[in-house]
């Protein structure tokens, strides 16, 4: 049987409709299409009160998929309703909260209404989203923007979130303290797309840790807006057995409750007999709209139906059978069925019908494609005497206050039956154009992500999104995307190209990119030589998407790279040089004193490392190197640590080193905990008689 783990990296199989499994970055994702109507999320508890394994409640329920929910100590719960997860729990609509703790009411959770729309919140936030409900926490995607807060620590951080006051604060919920190593572990998530329609569920695969922002990434390429963090560590589970893809990842320890994929099949509809006209006489101006049984009956040229609760017209039928086609008509003010419709002035498609009373009441006159330039043309209804319109499906009209097209003017695409709260108002009209209607399209540019300079911005630090200094032979990161800034969605997978000069960095699919709607790749990794490039991107380069405006499908700009001709500097905000640096540049020299400042742009007065790389020629000999360093400092010569005060503070070492007369690589790095920092490197050519290899020698110096 195959599993998640057979898959490529970023590839997908859909085992049966509205049912993917897909693998990306040793991450496992069930994509589940809600809108098939075939699957169902549920929400399992563990039999007693008690835990179980997933993969056993996973088969109980019949399920196709499932995912771990909470985990808790002290099981099983004997206080009813029995579930020993403390988190806010609807199963079925039925509340199964262990109220006992108060965890439940600090936590968002993910819920779905009896439409199976899902729904991430607060409990007061919930309202209707409780038929299948179950607390997770925290939340880690909002509408499609990262975010990790630790209360305790800063507004915007990444990394494990401190315990205070026996409390765990991330995103603004609270946990208890064993939340604080959160960061780097097995995980779970839960999240949805934008428009509610596809559920995913996601599990790193077992051996591999992964952190919020990592899980964010993968579900966030592949359409989630929208994600909430599960119980994690040995919790973390994932189970799926459908068309020859089968596996149980039970993490390590049994759990309270679950999200499970159930199959599902609507109930056939019910069919209710029309309802009879029960009125014996017709307003003035209207006729019959079905018999006293609600059958199609004729009214001069058409074939009119009566259905439950509006009136049905056949605008094209053969020996008159059949009665469908076209919502018409409203119920009449004290009618209780919608027994009549006007006796004329029913548009067709390529039509307009003025009505001089409100509710398409009073007099009319139809109107086809055209020009109608003053009152003499509007037949019955005459000048300002306009209350409602009705607008044929290709077409749209144009009403004015004067006569030729003058004074206020308001374009209408659908019906109105009250003109008196729109622009042009009630019993105004004097003319009238009657147009075919534009036609909605799409229209592809680059993208201009909020906030960033340009539509390709290329930098030297990653998930920033701005062009700062560019450094030739190291890596540069590259955000780039496409827009469709017009009225209609793009109706087929959009691709986007990245250029550098005339070499195609990146090709990639953003799927049905909706109207209005922006979608961007970000920190697209390359290195690139010294001098100036130019970086080009080209959205849909094939020609795939009919759209509005052809010529606006690309964008280009050069760039300058920068040689580094002294140290390579990458400064982190943490204390192990791990992450990704805020900050890269070009040092001179390693000859710093910044005291209780930050060393530069980005970068903590605090709690910060740095590494330091170049190649160096040396004339041979034996060399003295010193190093100057509040906190911690370690050299490498040529690969090798020939210096390592990384536990030592405030003082200076000497280490001396034989050098052939090739260029050398050495790397230096440091940190500062706190306080003053300060940090430098010298070296000297020394005489044999005084060369001590690899002996260190240290001089004190005042912190």
């Amino acid at each position: 049987m195959a599993s998640c783990t057979s898959l490529a990296n970023w590839q997908c199989v859909e085992t049966r409709s509205g049912l993917s499994l897909c693998r990306a970055n040793n991450v496992c994702v069930v994509k589940v299409e809600l809108n098939a109507n075939t699957l169902r999320p549920r929400v399992v508890i563990a039999p007693g009160g008690g835990t179980a394994w997933l993969s056993d409640m996973a088969s109980g329920a019949g399920a196709l998929a499932a995912i771990n929910g909470d985990y808790f100590s002290g099981c099983p719960d004997t206080t009813p309703p029995l579930n020993c997860g403390e988190g806010l729990t609807f199963v079925d609509g039925v509340d199964y909260t262990d109220y006992t703790g108060n965890e439940w009411q600090n936590r968002r959770s993910l819920g779905f209404n009896d439409n199976y729309d899902p729904n991430i919140g607060w409990p007061g936030e919930q309202g209707s989203y409780h038929r299948h409900l179950l607390g997770g926490g925290p939340q880690v995607t909002f509408g499609g923007e990262y975010r990790w807060r630790c209360w305790y620590q800063s507004y915007n951080t990444e990394g494990n979130c401190a315990c205070q006051n026996n409390t765990v604060v991330i995103n603004d919920e609270l946990f208890g303290c064993s939340a604080n190593n959160w960061w780097n572990r097995p995980q779970t998530f839960i999240g949805f797309s934008d428009d509610r329609n596809t559920l995913y569920l996601a599990v790193s695969e077992p051996g591999y840790n992964k952190t919020p922002h990592e899980m964010h990434d993968v579900l966030w390429v592949l359409g989630a807006r929208y994600s909430l963090k599960m119980d994690g560590g040995g919790s973390s589970g994932m189970y799926f057995n459908d068309n020859g893809y089968s596996f149980a990842w039970n993490g390590s320890r049994a759990v309270a409750n679950a999200w499970v994929i159930v199959p599902y099949s609507a109930p056939p509809p019910t069919v209710t007999p029309p309802p009879s006209c029960d009125a014996t006489s017709l307003p003035s101006g209207y006729v019959k709209c079905a018999d006293e049984n609600g059958y199609c009956s004729f009214s001069g040229t058409q074939q009119v139906y009566y259905g439950a609760d509006s009136c049905f017209r056949v605008r094209s039928f053969t020996d008159g059978v059949g009665c469908n086609n076209g919502n018409f008509g409203d119920p009449l003010p004290g009618v209780s069925k919608a027994c009549y419709i006007p006796a004329s002035c029913n548009p067709t498609a390529d039509q307009v019908a003025l009505y001089a009373n409100t509710s398409y009441g009073g007099a009319c006159i139809t109107l086809g494609i055209g020009e109608y330039p003053n009152p003499g043309s509007l037949g019955s209804v005459g000048n300002d005497n306009t209350e409602s319109v009705r607008v044929g499906s290709n077409v749209q009209a144009v009403l004015c206050e004067h006569d030729n097209y003058q004074g206020r003017c308001e374009t209408f695409t659908s019906d109105d039956a009250n003109l008196s709260d729109n622009t042009i108002g009630a019993n105004v009209v004097s003319s009238v154009k009657v147009q075919n209607r534009p036609q909605p399209w799409p229209d592809l540019v680059p993208s201009l992500w909020s906030g960033w300079e340009y539509p390709i911005v290329p930098s030297s630090v990653k998930k920033t999104t701005v062009v700062n200094t560019l450094y030739a032979d190291h890596l540069t990161y590259v955000d780039w995307g496409v827009s469709n800034s017009g009225n209609a969605d793009a109706g087929a997978d959009v691709y986007g190209e990245l250029y550098l000069d005339s070499t195609r960095l990146g090709r990639y699919n953003f799927g049905n990119v909706q109207a209005g709607r922006t979608w961007a790749f970000f920190d697209w990794e390359t290195t690139v030589s010294p001098g100036w490039h130019t970086l080009r991107f080209v959205a849909d380069p094939e020609n795939l998407v009919a759209e509005s405006d052809e010529s606006n499908n690309a964008w280009e700009r050069a760039f300058y790279w920068n040689l580094v001709a002294g140290w390579w500097g990458e400064y982190y905000n943490n204390l192990t040089l791990s992450d990704a640096p805020v900050l890269v540049r070009d040092d001179p020299t390693i000859n710093f004193s910044w005291a209780y400042d930050s060393p530069g742009p980005g970068v903590n007065a605090d709690n910060f490392s740095v590494r330091w790389t170049r190649s160096q020629a040396f004339a041979p000999g034996f060399y003295e190197f010193a190093v100057t360093h509040d906190d911690g400092a370690r050299l490498w010569v040529d690969n090798t640590l020939v210096l390592d005060q990384w536990d030592t503070c405030c003082r200076t070492d000497t280490v001396n080193v034989f050098l052939t007369g090739s260029p050398h690589f050495l790397q230096m790095e440091m940190f500062d905990s706190g306080g003053a920092a300060v940090v430098q490197l010298s070296w000297r050519k020394i005489s044999r008689e005084i060369y001590l290899p690899l002996v260190l020698r240290n001089y004190p110096w005042p912190a």
